[in-house]
């Protein structure tokens, strides 16, 4: 970052510039949920945090609760698709 000031973060906040290299792994005790279309497709208390120099935080779900639905779904723009379709997420 040579000829720019660091902007420190301020209360509540991270920078990403203060993270890890190599990445590190720790453990959430967040609440995530992943809400489509006003739907909680996924949610868990035990997430983990991927962090890494440079890069925005990055939520892993644990292996036992990797959510995989199977919606009924249309896409009309650009797209022509119709039916169940699993996701991952």
């Amino acid at each position: 970052m040579s000829g720019q000031q660091r902007i420190e973060p301020g209360p509540g906040q991270e920078s990403v510039w203060d993270y890890p290299r190599p990445p590190r792994l720790e453990e959430s005790n967040k609440h995530i949920q992943v809400i489509c279309n006003g739907v909680v497709i996924a949610d868990t208390h035990r997430a983990k945090r991927i962090l890494e120099t440079s890069h925005p935080p990055v939520y892993s779900w644990p292996g036992q609760e990797q959510p995989i639905l199977t919606k009924r779904i249309s896409l009309t723009r650009n797209a022509s698709i119709s039916g169940d379709v699993p996701i991952p997420i």
